[in-house]
């Protein structure tokens, strides 16, 4: 809270919060405190309360909060997936969730069959914005695109050519533009399909 006439904090605290609400505390004891005879202080007030209790995604990374998303930072989620064990099966580290200054990334791995990233935009961008994102979350690579439809708000894309001896080659990523109502693009996803 702030003092609205001179925009400075107001006092704050067990002590303030029980004289603000009538039921005056006393203050902590801070006479000689690292003073002369270098006492310690010693406060009367109750220990801090806990934290919040967990919100249950420990898998929730804040790290690159104050950055936008980039080839770069992309990078360093994949190391830090490769470091908690997330491409190990026996790991807990499966879903990672990571917010950057623009956007928030999941990564998730499905088992040995594939493993798909959710860049959900918190600002809209153009097509053409967007598949600069794509080309990041494929690696740093091109997406080889082998055809893409229109559904509703959504743009289908499917790519990364695999020939598997079949007449036509399989699709090793599916990727998804999600579409706000001017064509712009609000999310993107890229799941990696495993041969």
């Amino acid at each position: 809270m702030t003092n609205s006439a001179l925009g400075d904090p107001e006092p704050t605290g067990p002590s303030v919060a029980s004289e603000q609400s009538g039921n005056p505390t006393e203050r902590p004891n801070v006479q000689g405190c690292m003073g002369a005879d270098a006492q310690p202080c010693e406060s009367t007030l109750p220990p801090p309360a806990t934290a919040p209790p967990d919100d249950g995604f420990e898998q929730d990374d804040d790290r690159f909060i104050q950055q936008d998303f980039s080839q770069a930072l992309f990078d360093q989620v994949q190391q830090i997936n490769r470091d908690c064990g997330f491409y190990d099966l026996a790991s807990d580290c499966h879903v990672r969730i990571y917010a950057f200054r623009n956007a928030s990334l999941i990564t998730a791995l499905n088992g040995t069959e594939s493993v798909k990233f959710t860049l959900t935009l918190y600002q809209a961008i153009s097509q053409g914005e967007a598949w600069s994102y794509v080309q990041i979350l494929n690696y740093g690579q091109d997406l080889q695109l082998l055809d893409s439809e229109r559904q509703g708000d959504q743009i289908i894309l499917r790519g990364c050519p695999y020939d598997a001896g079949a007449i036509d080659a399989a699709a090793l990523c599916v990727g998804e533009f999600f579409l706000h109502r001017d064509d712009t693009v609000l999310g993107i996803t890229l799941t990696h399909i495993s041969p």
